[in-house]
């Protein structure tokens, strides 16, 4: 699994818009998370939001599909407004 993020802190009350693209055999399955931070966060949180999705992703494969692991890629963009 990769895993980009930006080691940039972001501002209190700073709104962070986290973009995913997960592939799972081929298979592009994307979301966006859009939150509102009361606190100081840093990358460190948002590596674990986005671990914690890709890990949900990579269970038995949908059928077809005979393999019993998938590769994982997410790409991550962090939007402080």
């Amino acid at each position: 699994m990769e895993l980009f993020e930006s080691p940039t802190s972001l501002a209190i009350g700073g709104q962070v818009q986290i973009s995913v693209a997960l592939f799972k055999n081929s298979q592009l399955l994307s979301t966006t998370i859009t939150t509102t931070t009361t606190t100081t966060t840093t990358a460190t949180t948002t590596t674990t939001t986005i671990t914690t999705i890709a890990t949900a992703v990579t269970g038995p494969p949908f059928p077809p599909h005979t393999t019993t692991t998938a590769a994982v890629a997410v790409v991550v963009e962090v939007v402080v407004v």
